[in-house]
This record gives structure tokens, sequence and C-alpha cells, in this order.
């Protein structure tokens, strides 16, 4: 007997449940049979048209049941819980990569707003050395100012 994972390579599966047309290994259409005795009393096989004869190429394979065509559900409800799984993850990263692309922007922005702060911290200090540079020139020419005075009294009282 020959196992169902060695079929011929010119087999044909109908679809939807319906009776599959395969090519045994004598490339001729393989015929439907029920075994007659055995564990397997009264199940359909696959089978050589040849069988018995000495053409016979021994092609086998069961007939698929109504319980393992009812499988068949469970496995696309499966692999559609898969696929929806699969897509459900292909959301999640591409919100990642955009969470990722909005966290690279806004560290720019940080990084921008460090360098912009940093200049005006420069600003401030160099505005504060002014600012006391003005007020020591402010304090220097006060001084000279009330000095003047004083010289201008001192010889306004010497010239009297």
């Amino acid at each position: 007997m020959a196992s169902s994972s060695k079929l011929p390579q010119n087999s044909s599966i109908g679809t939807g449940g319906s009776t599959r047309n395969l090519i045994c290994y004598c490339n001729e259409v393989a015929v439907i049979r029920t075994t007659k005795n055995g564990v397997n009393a009264g199940k359909k096989f696959f089978g050589c048209p040849n069988w018995p004869g000495p053409s016979a190429c021994k092609f086998f394979e069961w007939v698929m049941e109504e319980c393992c065509i009812k499988r068949v559900p469970i496995y696309n409800d499966l692999e559609v819980k898969i696929l929806e799984k699969d897509i459900e993850i292909d959301e999640l990263e591409m919100k990642n990569r955009n969470l990722e692309e909005k966290i690279k922007k806004l560290h720019m922005k940080k990084e921008s707003a460090e360098e912009e702060l940093q200049e005006i911290k420069n600003e401030l200090c160099h505005t504060r050395i002014e600012l006391m540079n003005c007020a020591r020139s402010e304090k220097i020419l006060s001084t000279m100012l009330v000095f003047s005075w004083l010289m201008f009294a001192a010889l306004a009282l010497l010239l009297r």
C-alpha cells in the first residue's frame, strides 16, 4: 500500500469537499473502493483501477470522511485568527515606528530648544556684563561730575 504522502505528480483534487479525482501511478483515474473486512471495514479509499492484477501500481489513499471535512473550517478559523493577530501585530509595529519617529522629532526639538536656551543664557551674561560696565562708567562719570563741580566751586571762590 502506498501512503497518501506519496501522491502521484498528476493528482488533481476537487474543491468544496466533493469527491477528488486522483491519478494513480499508472496515470489512470483512481477508483473509489470500500474495505470489506478488518479494522477499517466500511471505509472508502482510492485505489488503482487495475487492482487486483499484475499491472496494478498499488496506489492507495483514504477518502476524506465527513469528520475530517468538518475539521477544515476549524483550521480556517485558526488561520483567520492567526491572520488577524498578524495584522494586529503589524498595526502595533507601525504605531511603534510612528511613536519612535515622534520621539526622535521631540528629541531634536529638545536639543534645539536647549541650544537656543544656552544662546539666550550667553546673551544674558553678556548683557549683565555690559550693564555692570555701564554702572561702573556711570559711577565714574558721576564721581567726575561731582569732582568737577567741587573744582568749579573752589575756583569760583578763589576768583572772587
